[in-house]
């Protein structure tokens, strides 16, 4: 039989499925991890904590699946994180926390870059 699995990135957890590919669930996992409010209208998180909730849920899924893993013939990873811009050193390790998608902290987070590297652009205000 082949199997798929999916994992969803949100804002306050990561969730992995195991389904057949008639989308029966096999299994299901959920890591929830926090959110950092540096000030009111911010939310924050180290992009660390999507990495290890994956692999974490991913691994406990196929498990708790009983599925061998040769079966599986597809993987999936959804998020909303990949416009957020994630700032590294160059040993590829993030400099400071992401913004988290939420208009409140997009308007705070993004001003300054508009304003900085957009001035003159057609659609930025300033």
């Amino acid at each position: 039989m082949t199997y798929l699995v999916g994992t969803d990135i949100g804002t306050l957890g990561t969730k992995t499925v195991v389904t057949d590919t008639q989308g029966n669930i096999k299994a299901s996992t959920f890591r929830e991890y926090g959110v950092l409010n540096p000030q009111q209208g911010w939310a924050e998180q180290w992009p660390d904590v999507w990495a290890e909730a994956s692999y974490a849920t991913i691994k406990e899924a196929v498990e708790r699946s009983k599925v061998d893993p040769a079966d599986i013939a597809g993987a999936s990873i959804s998020a909303l994180y990949g416009g957020s811009g994630i700032p590294l050193d160059r040993g590829m390790k993030p400099l400071r926390p992401c913004p988290c998608p939420s208009p409140h902290a997009a308007k705070h987070a993004c001003t300054p870059g508009a304003l900085e590297v957009g001035r003159g652009r057609k659609g930025v205000q300033a």
